[in-house]
């Protein structure tokens, strides 16, 4: 009887290692740069309600296990006042987990932004050739390539970008996105 148990806490434990390594490499965590985080925190607490300098800068939040949704600074700040001040302390405490994508946020409006699935092709490509083949082949210095892509398959490009802490920008003079590396984490 005490050899069989002997063997059983030993299967059990090595699959509690093997879940465990499981777990952990998979696990690999995207943060968000906290001095931008800071950035918008002063955004917020100065210019409420008002037009943000920021208005052009794209933000990604999880919206569900599947889908993303890109936002603008305001509606963001919007939901954090219409939903979350009760909950975090600081719109910076609100801004870690949503923009680390660690929160799920339920209640976005799907009329408001672009919400989608990451497109497959892109997941792959990106699986395959990660951050650096992606500026490869969609960026020309900081200006964002996306002809020939659809509009699903661009959003997949640029959610990828931004989980690598580059900042996206509608430049509406020149008529197109720039992709900015941001090394304020590294």
């Amino acid at each position: 009887m005490g050899a069989k148990k002997l063997i059983s806490t030993k299967i059990i434990s090595v699959f509690c290692i093997i879940f465990v390594m499981f777990f952990y490499s998979c696990s690999e965590k995207f943060i968000y740069n906290r001095d931008n985080i800071e950035i918008l925190q002063n955004e917020y607490d100065c210019c409420k309600n008002t037009p943000s300098r920021l208005l052009y800068l794209n933000l990604y939040v999880k919206v569900d296990k599947e889908e993303i949704q890109r936002v603008d600074v305001l509606y963001l700040q919007n939901i954090y006042d219409e939903f979350y001040v009760e909950i975090f302390d600081k719109y910076s405490d609100f801004l870690k987990p949503v923009l680390d994508q660690n929160l799920v946020l339920n209640n976005l409006d799907k009329m408001y932004g672009f919400r989608f699935a990451i497109d497959e092709n892109i997941s792959s490509f990106y699986k395959k050739e990660g951050i650096d083949g992606l500026k490869i082949r969609y960026l020309d210095g900081d200006v964002f390539r996306s002809e020939n892509l659809t509009h699903i398959e661009a959003e997949s490009v640029l959610y990828y970008f931004f989980i690598n802490n580059y900042q996206i920008y509608e430049d509406d003079y020149l008529g197109v996105t720039l992709c900015k590396k941001d090394n304020g984490n590294e």
